[in-house]
């Protein structure tokens, strides 16, 4: 719109100077654009305005090219950015699924070994609470050695154990010997059953497990 403006602007111009005139006023020449009353001549301006067209065509034309150019040079960028985006997305996505079954077999390879540690525990706390059971351990030896054991364990270790079963729940009793205070007492461990969070994806499978311990 600016380019257009300009070369209205510019062909009017031509057509107001497309002639000039050489005047004598009272022995004086002077210029002017109506033709002179007594002596003077007629200058011919066509070849310069023409010029004046021709420069300011060209200065326009120059300027649509520079202009085209930058257009095309910021299309050539953004697509440039896309292609190496797009590029950069498949590569990735090539990585990705060729390291897939690997990445899977670590994870498979990691869950084994958290699951086999985890019962490796358990058998050491089922031990452990045996132990107890001989020679009288803490409130706080029972809550560490009995979360996280499965149901069957506990009733194979203990022994004297019953459960109560209820809509939100069932809970899980057993009597043990309990020193407190420096005296040994038979204590009744009140346990909640469920499938602790906090454990191996591959031995969620078990149910019935010790989520949380009460001693009376």
């Amino acid at each position: 719109m600016k380019n257009l403006i300009f070369l209205m602007c510019l062909f009017t111009m031509t057509s107001v100077y497309a002639d000039a005139f050489k005047c004598s006023v009272n022995g004086k020449v002077v210029f002017q654009e109506f033709p002179c009353v007594g002596a003077g001549e007629k200058i011919q301006t066509e070849k310069r305005d023409q010029q004046r067209q021709d420069d300011g065509y060209e200065n326009v034309k120059r300027e649509n090219a520079e202009y085209a150019r930058s257009l095309k040079a910021e299309y050539d960028n953004l697509k440039e950015k896309q292609e190496s985006q797009k590029l950069k997305a498949e590569i990735n996505a090539k990585i990705y699924n060729e390291n897939l079954p690997k990445m899977r077999a670590e994870q498979e390879k990691a869950d084994i070994a958290k699951a086999e540690k985890f019962e490796l525990q358990q058998k050491a706390n089922k031990d452990a609470l045996k132990t107890c059971l001989e020679t009288k351990c803490s409130s706080s030896s029972y809550y560490v050695l009995l979360k996280d054991m499965l149901k069957i364990d506990v009733e194979d270790t203990i022994k004297n154990c019953s459960t109560q079963v209820l809509t939100g729940g069932d809970l899980f009793y057993c009597s043990v010997p309990l020193v407190d205070s420096g005296r040994v007492r038979i204590a009744r461990l009140q346990m909640e059953l469920g499938v602790p969070s906090n454990i191996p994806n591959l031995v969620k499978v078990k149910t019935k497990r010790i989520t949380s311990v009460n001693v009376y």
